[in-house]
């Protein structure tokens, strides 16, 4: 083989090998391409479903049209204690706290105060979900839990929960000046 034949075989390699490197490159930057491609429409799905989470928060979950009669809201409590077989003499108070009006909204809250004596915290949990599958509306806005004071055990706690649900009540219309 002569120089010639040599060098143009070179060439010919090396051309080819470029060739192949466009085409891997082309190739590369294709399916780059399209992972972005794809990349911004799931980033535009993320935002939308985002947008609607926050609109969510806004507004609350599930609302009464009126105010619960106290007298159905402690029978609703007293079944949900028996449920989770708390005793009669466990349930010490159910008493109601005053409205709050959530920021400018339309909607009020209405708390309740439950204090459980001498219970253990599988009847406390028990309680609170029962009290949520019978009482759609009504969740658990805080529970204070403590060591009871008159406990025979140490598995025995004090629960002080409030109970609160939500209410469409919006604000009366205040009369236009003279």
């Amino acid at each position: 083989m002569t120089r010639l034949t040599r060098q143009a075989a070179a060439l010919g390699a090396l051309g080819i090998a470029i060739i192949l490197a466009i085409a891997w490159s082309a190739g590369v930057l294709s399916s780059r391409r399209a992972e972005a491609v794809l990349t911004s429409q799931q980033a535009d799905a993320c935002e939308r479903v985002a947008e609607q989470i926050q609109a969510l928060r806004q507004q609350p979950a599930i609302v009464g049209s009126q105010a619960k009669d106290m007298s159905e809201l402690v029978t609703s409590i007293e079944q949900s204690a028996s449920k989770a077989k708390i005793p009669a003499e466990s349930l010490v108070r159910v008493w109601p706290q005053p409205t709050r009006r959530l920021a400018a909204s339309d909607f009020v809250e209405m708390p309740t105060q439950v204090d459980l004596r001498n219970v253990t915290l599988r009847q406390i949990i028990e309680f609170l979900y029962e009290l949520s599958q019978s009482e759609s509306t009504l969740t658990a806005q805080r529970l204070r839990l403590s060591a009871s004071p008159h406990s025979q055990t140490d598995s025995q706690w004090a629960a002080e929960t409030t109970l609160v649900y939500l209410v469409y009540e919006p604000p009366a219309a205040k009369p236009a000046a003279p």
